[in-house]
């Protein structure tokens, strides 16, 4: 089964960047989305696995928002960003953070599902 991912980011070219890395990664981009609230409300039809989620988007700084909502319904979160400092409330939720600009094939690492060792 191919893991459904969703991309929040504003910037056009590094959304294209991004859904190349998921597709080259064997990946399915469900989803584009510049702001928090197109992403929100597309999240309820589309039921990503994954969500890329830029910190700052077309809707300011929505970005740490967005990942603690979409991760409620069980998307893991992967964090992009430019600014090294994260933000507290990332901590309230499992992620990943990767820092901009990105090397492609880190992507479909963080991607793949995680699996719990039995102990």
């Amino acid at each position: 089964m191919m893991t459904r991912v969703m991309i929040c980011e504003d910037d056009p070219l590094q959304s294209i960047d991004l859904a190349a890395a998921v597709e080259d990664a064997g990946g399915e981009v469900c989803g584009c989305f510049r702001t928090s609230a197109e992403a929100l409300t597309a999240a309820k039809k589309l039921l990503p696995d994954v969500a890329l989620v830029d910190l700052t988007l077309a809707d300011g700084e929505t970005g740490v928002e967005l990942a603690l909502e979409l991760s409620k319904s069980g998307c893991r979160i992967i964090v992009l960003s430019g600014n090294s400092s994260s933000h507290p409330n990332l901590g309230r939720i499992a992620h990943s953070f990767i820092s901009k600009p990105f090397q492609r094939d880190i992507i479909g690492e963080l991607m793949r599902p995680r699996t719990v060792a039995a102990g």
